[in-house]
């Protein structure tokens, strides 16, 4: 096969951006998802309907095709399928240990606790009646969460002995977010920052930071974001010298990946990683379109490019925690005033006395139903705005209720 062949290790909505880009790059995509419906099923070259969690059937099919790499996109635990590729076919990336360091949260804030870099503190639980047991031994406030990867669901802040009960309620009817067991972590309150890198040969080449927006609630969920981001370069530092010392322990050769941290006065506490590209339409909209940066993209091309040209791309990148005068802001229609109500959309005329739009996706009838999020996807089902904005956060907030003023009610 003349074409270098690359891999998509699920065809979903998420995913089908990505496999569009390796594609348009020359590769020549073999896809698996266990949906033959998928959206990405059918712009791969050849797709197989295959579970994702069923390495040994997909490292089979694959042994014919060689591939040069996996496409980097959103995916969850079955990151792990991705590390189990690499080692069998030798791809130079990260591998199966690292995923399962990753994946796992408290085997991740073991790790973090052996490098020495500020971390939560972290207790595991089997069920609820673990933690009611001990729970005078717990400092509140905390923050529960499943101790694998679930796609933002079962996240429940614990803020003290009183809340246990609440938390019972929500644990017994979430029960399935909680079979790996559950986690318990420190409650951090600072900046929740999401970092977004490229890592090649051995070395980080670029990060992103983004400013998080968190919906007012128990269970805390990301509705929007500001980027790109500006720590002081002390922090900024130690937090570059923290993720490399993570890659290099887990001997990751070259990835994309993304972080999640809480930053405290002079402190950069990592909460999580993993090695791929952030969800969201963080990675697929908000980066390439509006910052012009693209890690899946040169993540590929280290594929198929030497190394000298590769490393002169990242002059190409603007942000290198640098103060900007012009910033864009993710809103993805969360409102706590409308909590399971449905709402129509103000007119776009009303949106630009506000903000200078840049990017515009809602339902066609523009009537929004806002439930209380307990996932991601909940939160992305209504769409989602950017702007371009150059005020501080405090101003934006003041824009963001301005702007929910001009919904409504149905």
């Amino acid at each position: 096969m003349k074409q270098k062949v690359a891999v998509a290790i699920g065809t979903g909505d998420e995913q089908s951006y990505f496999i569009n880009l390796a594609k348009k790059l020359g590769f020549f995509v073999i896809g698996f998802d266990k949906s033959i419906n998928s959206k990405g099923s059918s712009i791969c070259d050849v797709f197989y309907p295959i579970c994702i969690s069923d390495v040994d059937k997909i490292i089979n099919t694959l042994e014919k095709y060689k591939p040069e790499f996996v496409i980097p996109s959103p995916i969850g635990k079955r990151l792990t399928t991705i590390g189990l590729i690499h080692d069998y076919f030798q791809i130079n990336s990260f591998n199966h240990f690292a995923t399962e360091s990753v994946t796992n949260k408290l085997i991740f804030s073991q790790l973090l606790k052996r490098l020495n870099i500020p971390h939560p503190q972290t207790r595991m639980f089997q069920n609820i009646d673990q933690i009611i047991a001990n729970f005078n031994q717990i400092d509140f406030p905390v923050i529960a969460k499943p101790n694998e990867g679930s796609g933002s669901r079962g996240l429940f802040i614990i803020k003290n002995k009183n809340s246990i009960l609440d938390f019972e309620n929500y644990y017994n009817q979430n029960k399935e977010f909680y079979k790996s067991g559950i986690l318990i972590q420190s409650y951090i309150d600072g900046s929740d920052i999401g970092v977004d890198g490229l890592f090649l040969n051995n070395k980080i080449i670029n990060i992103n930071l983004r400013k998080k927006f968190l919906n007012k609630s128990t269970y805390p969920l990301e509705i929007g974001y500001l980027a790109p981001f500006f720590i002081s370069n002390d922090i900024y530092q130690g937090l570059t010298n923290s993720l490399n010392s993570v890659l290099k322990e887990l001997n990751v050769k070259s990835c994309v990946f993304h972080a999640d941290i809480i930053t405290v006065k002079k402190k950069a506490y990592i909460i999580e990683m993993s090695f791929r590209p952030s969800g969201m339409n963080i990675s697929s909209v908000l980066l390439p379109e509006c910052l012009r940066i693209n890690y899946c993209k040169h993540y590929m091309m280290h594929f198929i490019c030497d190394d000298e040209l590769l490393l002169s791309e990242k002059n190409h990148y603007r942000y290198q925690n640098s103060k900007f005068d012009r910033y864009y802001v993710m809103d993805y229609f969360f409102c706590d005033s409308y909590i399971n109500k449905r709402v129509r959309f103000p007119t776009f005329d009303k949106i630009c006395q506000l903000f200078q739009i840049y990017k515009l996706e809602i339902p066609k009838n523009g009537i929004l139903e806002i439930h209380e999020p307990i996932t991601s996807l909940q939160i992305l089902k209504n769409g989602f705005m950017i702007y371009e904005t150059n005020l501080d956060c405090d101003q934006i907030d003041v824009n963001r209720h301005k702007f929910y003023s001009l919904f409504k009610e149905i």
